[in-house]
């Protein structure tokens, strides 16, 4: 007979008792994260609705959080305007007077990225802004369907 066999035969029998007495415990393991993860998914669903509801009540409450958003989004913007300004004239100071092409290329670099980064940064700041808004256009039919979904995921 073949040693390859045997090597296969005497691996082969330790790696299925140690399979069965993890299975269970593994099982558990993965049942537990879902059961987390779906009360999490939970809670999320009843802060919006509730979110949604009090803004729907309250429609100051609502005019003051887009507010909010507007200056945050104005904020992000003036803050990286002023960056990217300053990254710009160094790069023009750069060129004109110490003639070092890397030092031009690495301020006109820096400013580009700035400016993405801070487009980034502000449609994350409006991004939920927005999807309030299109929640509250159809409140009705949202908090409906955010309902049924809380009560799907409390049967699982």
């Amino acid at each position: 007979m073949d040693i390859n066999l045997w090597i296969s035969v005497l691996l082969a029998i330790p790696l299925a008792i140690i399979a069965n007495i993890y299975t269970p415990r593994v099982q558990y393991w993965l049942e537990s994260r879902g059961q987390k993860r779906s009360k999490k998914r939970i809670q999320q669903l009843e802060v919006e609705l509730e979110e949604l509801k009090d803004f729907y009540e309250n429609p100051e409450k609502f005019h003051q959080y887009l507010l909010g958003v507007v200056i945050r989004a104005t904020y992000i913007g003036s803050i990286v305007g002023i960056f990217a300004g300053i990254t710009y004239v160094l790069s023009r100071f750069a060129r004109e007077f110490i003639h070092i092409n890397f030092v031009n290329f690495i301020f006109s670099i820096s400013g580009q990225l700035v400016s993405m980064i801070g487009a980034m940064m502000i449609i994350n700041v409006c991004s939920s802004a927005i999807r309030i808004i299109t929640n509250m256009k159809n409140y009705p039919s949202v908090s409906v369907q955010l309902l049924s979904q809380i009560s799907q995921d409390n049967e699982e």
